[in-house]
């Protein structure tokens, strides 16, 4: 995962183009995919290896700084049309 500042930084920056966009609720996969260019799933993988959860518990760690709410969760599929869940954020 990336440094902590670089790390918010870049989030700070994904919420922003979002909100750009228009978006007012998003899932950790869209701003995953705005950071990364892609998602795709760590099917099988521990949670704490994750690089995805790592994303999920950082928009959780910085929620405040980045003016986001978590709103739950939702069974989406992955770029590849592998199936999993993403976290959705009120922006």
């Amino acid at each position: 995962m990336h440094k902590r500042n670089d790390l918010l930084s870049l989030l700070k920056s994904a919420i922003a183009l979002l909100r750009q966009r228009g978006e007012r609720l998003v899932k950790t996969s869209d701003v995953i995919r705005v950071a990364e260019g892609v998602f795709l799933s760590n099917r099988g993988m521990n949670v704490q290896l994750s690089r995805n959860a790592g994303f999920g518990r950082a928009l959780s760690r910085f929620s405040d700084q980045l003016g986001i709410s978590h709103m739950g969760s939702v069974r989406i599929r992955d770029d590849a049309g592998n199936r999993t869940r993403s976290a959705t954020w009120a922006i």
